[in-house]
């Protein structure tokens, strides 16, 4: 807190008292802490904002560590008025960077904001700095924050754009590190900073397609020999890598800094029917899914309607690309709150539905509602017969059955396991078309991070395809 007042001459003079020092810093409460944009200058246009400024969007709160600095209380006496105060602390602090003194650095501007000065010029370069002394001492929760405060200055702010796009490119939202990256060459087009940065493979770089490629297909490998993934083409089934497990980030920073979607199947044998959730995750829970989907008596069955137009026949890479743009749009939109057309009884619930999955050794793993996808992947390869999860079509398939059904018994004594032979003859339609116009047939999209490396990422899944071994049946 500072006091501004005037001495006998009508010199001003300002009075410190610093209150850091006392409460208890919490890291761990700290780190969910968020905070939203700046607000920004009446009458300032939607498309002038930086993405990551936006209303509605959120970033890690700048709040560093100062419980040791000095007592509640102590008083200090400045001569100036509030902005040469402020100048002076600022080259205090620029005197500690150059001396790579990150940290003081960072506390001499922080101590020019408190004598409030109101230079817009000054304000603006206090924050970059700040931004640049946290990207050093490598804290990127106090990069975006103040990197954010400038540009809402100065819109033409190259430093704060580059330092935003720094820290957002840590935080795996590239598509707002490259529209700020944008947004400042428009300012300076020749600028080797931000187009250092933008070569950054992550970025959409010039790094070779191929080279691209082969990084994104290490990253990849690594994900199948993790989970030992085997790909099972069935009979008259032509393989589309766009329908293959694929990671994101597509090129991740480390081997294993990334996360596994793939398509993942509910097959109801008796029923003749299946749900289909397009970019599933190894986070994902059973029951949450199975909540999605049988939705139970206070949700009864209703016309169907697949507004996501995913056909299982149309294996083109140009319908699968459009698949993938629906998806960032919806999440578990199709069939809200309706239950299976085919199970006008709630035979099939959260609650009671048993889950098998059948590996490539035949041998059959009971499946917890309680257990996310990846608990259940990893079961499978501490088997002790090093077993493998098929991917069948390139989908993990999880089977459902009511307790206690002929149809279970048979399939768990090895019978009927292969299409829907076990299938009630009331259920049976002639192809997946007719499923899919009954509703037997359901997909649910799910939300998936995006990057802007999509056509990388098929590239790699192609060659995956390639180099992997396909089986056409189980051992």
């Amino acid at each position: 807190m500072a006091l501004t007042l005037k001495d006998e001459d009508g010199r001003p003079y300002m009075i410190r008292i610093k209150q850091r020092g006392m409460e208890h810093y919490d890291p761990e409460r700290v780190a969910l802490m968020t905070e939203g944009p700046p607000p920004q200058p009446e009458g300032r246009k939607l498309e002038e904002i930086p993405t990551f400024m936006q209303p509605w969007k959120r970033f890690p709160l700048n709040f560093p560590d100062n419980s040791h600095l000095p007592i509640f209380g102590e008083k200090e006496l400045f001569r100036g008025t509030s902005n040469t105060i402020a100048l002076e602390f600022k080259n205090k602090g620029n005197d500690f960077f150059r001396r790579r003194k990150w940290w003081d650095a960072r506390e001499a501007y922080i101590e020019a904001f408190e004598f409030g000065p109101d230079d817009p010029e000054l304000v603006e370069v206090l924050w970059l700095n700040m931004a640049a002394a946290n990207i050093e001492l490598k804290y990127w929760p106090g990069v975006l924050g103040p990197a954010a405060k400038a540009i809402t200055l100065n819109l033409k702010s190259i430093k704060g754009y580059f330092r935003a796009a720094r820290a957002l490119v840590h935080y795996e939202r590239y598509e707002e590190a490259i529209d700020c990256c944008k947004r400042a060459l428009q300012v300076d087009p020749s600028n080797e900073a931000i187009l250092d940065l933008l070569d950054d493979p992550r970025l959409g770089g010039k790094t070779s397609i191929q080279t691209k490629t082969e990084l994104a297909l290490q990253a990849l490998e690594k994900a199948y020999q993790d989970n030992q993934f085997i790909i099972l083409q069935p009979p008259a089934i032509q393989l589309d890598p766009s329908n293959l497990p694929y990671i994101k980030p597509t090129l991740p920073k480390d081997q294993g800094d990334f996360e596994l979607f793939f398509n993942l199947i509910f097959k109801y044998s008796e029923r003749n029917a299946m749900d289909i959730f397009v970019g599933a995750s190894t986070g994902m829970t059973v029951i949450g899914l199975l909540k999605a989907v049988l939705q139970g008596p206070n949700h009864p069955p209703g016309i169907w309607c697949s507004k996501t137009h995913f056909d299982p026949c149309n294996k083109s890479r140009s319908h699968a690309q459009i698949v993938k743009i629906q998806a960032q749009k919806k999440t578990l939109e199709d069939g809200k709150e309706k239950h299976p057309l085919w199970d006008p009884a709630f035979q099939y619930l959260p609650h009671n539905v048993r889950i098998y999955l059948e590996t490539y050794n035949r041998q059959v793993l009971k499946v917890e509602r309680s257990q996310t996808i990846g608990q259940i992947l990893r079961a499978v390869t501490q088997k002790p017969e090093n077993d493998k999860t098929c991917l069948e079509g390139g989908s993990i398939v999880f089977n459902m059955f009511r307790p206690n059904c002929k149809a279970e018994k048979l399939w768990l004594e090895g019978k009927g396991r292969k299409g829907f032979a076990l299938a009630h003859p009331k259920y049976k339609q002639p192809n997946k078309k007719a499923m899919l116009a009954s509703g037997q047939l359901r997909t649910w999209v799910l939300v998936s991070p995006r990057d802007n490396l999509e056509e990388i990422s098929i590239a790699a899944r192609t060659e995956m395809l390639n180099r992997a071994e396909v089986v056409c049946d189980r051992a």
